[in-house]
């Protein structure tokens, strides 16, 4: 080999690492093309030799996508089990899963936790990891009850029997569970029941041997936990982490563990990367906390939030505000999962517009946030249509044909259209441009049939968050 040409390998894998341990937002792809075929397999051995020697897991994570691009790009052949694209996005979960949890003291009878959903209107995607480690994020979004209730609920008991009941009233499924193996067997897609099971997993509550677990429900006896939401399936409004945060919140409470709200956030995008699903923090923060609210989170591990209410001069805004905001279920379910492992592969990669378009999300949060607190429903309109395109372009699948379609019928009427959530499906929030507008989108809406659960749902804001209810005020003896 000529001495130029292992300057060029070597100057590429200086320029890469250098360029991951720096956190730069370069496209690494762009210098795959000065790698000779020759020097394919000691391009991926440096790499390979780089993860191994690296603590970050930020740094490995990207490192396992460039290699991941790298074998895309030029065709190279490698063992399957040498999936590199997994294993970047298995670091970010394991990341995510560094939440530190209290000790058990106590225990309380019967507890009950209602939790709102939420509408996100600005930021959203900045609160994913891994963008959310390593820039901070920024997002506005609203907690919302549906026909004046809280669609979410979670209630649990202390029962004398030696067993733990787990139920979904909505999924219509529930479990008698005596042993670890059936506590650990929770990864299973479309179970109702697999959130549950993880929480308790998550917390520590229990001894994970089936021996021990067995002998520590006849000696102390079991618990009940069901769960209960009134909202759709994958209507994107968040349910599925808030569902996880009331389930982590009542069994903290029934035991008596202290829980700062922090530790809460953190714990459900701990919940979340155990089924693989990815996930954020926006979903769970927006459930806590009630009203509208700007959340922003500095870069690092774990984050740290700062949540700003938004109190408008106008005091008549929130009225109007929803009185102008029409919710119409679109009937179709979408999976936050499959649409969020694009972006973050694709961030992993650092597209350009990826890139472009996430910096950008962090200033229409604060923009959002400039406009309700002055009551600006022009420009709420305008932001909330920009937030809908950046969503756009970030994954089309974000947007169909049937959607499309719905939206074309009431764009004439509405100052700002979006899907909630990572859009493909589930509900979409117009906010109309005035009163009679709003009279002509239901009109519009009323006529349209895209599924049979499709419809316009009577939805309010939610000012007072997660609300926790005993049934008897006194704790019990220590059952530990």
């Amino acid at each position: 080999m000529k001495d130029n040409e292992i300057n060029d390998i070597e100057n590429c894998v200086s320029e890469c690492l250098h360029s991951i341990s720096q956190n730069q937002d370069n496209d690494l792809r762009l210098l795959f093309r000065s790698i000779q075929p020759e020097d394919y397999y000691k391009f991926i051995e440096h790499i390979e030799g780089f993860i191994r020697h690296s603590t970050n897991k930020l740094h490995r994570a990207r490192a396992f996508k460039l290699l991941d691009d790298f074998i895309t790009s030029s065709s190279v052949n490698i063992p399957s089990y040498l999936n590199y694209g997994t294993k970047a996005l298995a670091e970010i979960r394991q990341l995510a899963c560094e939440a530190i949890l209290p000790p058990r003291t106590q225990f309380k009878r019967e507890v009950t936790v209602l939790a709102p959903a939420r509408l996100d209107i600005a930021g959203g995607w900045t609160d994913t990891p891994p963008f959310t480690f390593e820039k901070g994020g920024a997002v506005v979004n609203i907690a919302i009850n549906l026909n004046d209730i809280p669609p979410i609920k979670v209630n649990g008991r202390l029962i004398d029997e030696p067993v733990i009941k787990l139920c979904s009233k909505d999924g219509n499924r529930a479990s008698h569970i005596t042993t670890a193996d059936e506590l650990y067997n929770y990864a299973i897609p479309g179970d109702p029941i697999s959130l549950h099971k993880a929480a308790i997993i998550l917390l520590g509550l229990l001894p994970m041997e089936n021996r021990a677990l067995n002998m520590y429900l006849r000696h102390f006896g079991g618990f009940e936990i069901t769960t209960e939401s009134s909202l759709p399936m994958g209507s994107g409004l968040g349910t599925s982490s808030i569902v996880g945060a009331a389930l982590i919140k009542c069994l903290c409470e029934m035991m008596n563990l202290p829980l700062s709200n922090n530790i809460l956030f953190n714990c459900v995008l701990k919940l979340e990367q155990m089924f693989t699903t990815g996930g954020g923090w926006q979903d769970q923060v927006g459930g806590v906390i009630g009203g509208a609210k700007l959340i922003t989170t500095s870069q690092g591990v774990p984050p740290e939030y700062t949540i700003t209410p938004i109190q408008s001069e106008n005091k008549d805004f929130f009225r109007e505000l929803r009185d102008l905001s029409i919710f119409f279920y679109t009937g179709i379910p979408r999976i936050a999962k499959n649409i969020l492992e694009i972006v973050v592969t694709r961030y992993l990669s650092r597209e350009k517009e990826v890139v472009s378009v996430l910096n950008r999300l962090m200033d229409n949060a604060r923009d959002m946030h400039e406009a309700m607190s002055s009551g600006d429903f022009d420009k709420i309109g305008l932001l909330i249509n920009k937030y809908w395109e950046m969503k756009k372009q970030l994954v089309s699948g974000s947007t169909n044909q049937e959607i499309e379609s719905v939206i074309s019928e009431v764009k004439d009427f509405a100052s700002g259209i979006i899907m909630a959530g990572a859009g493909g499906g589930g509900f979409l929030y117009i906010l109309a441009k005035d009163h009679k507008s709003a009279q002509k989108v239901r009109e519009r809406l009323g006529g349209i049939s895209m599924k049979d659960s499709s419809g316009i749902y009577d939805v309010t804001f939610n000012l007072n968050g997660m609300e926790v209810h005993y049934a008897v005020a006194e704790a019990i003896a220590t059952r530990s």
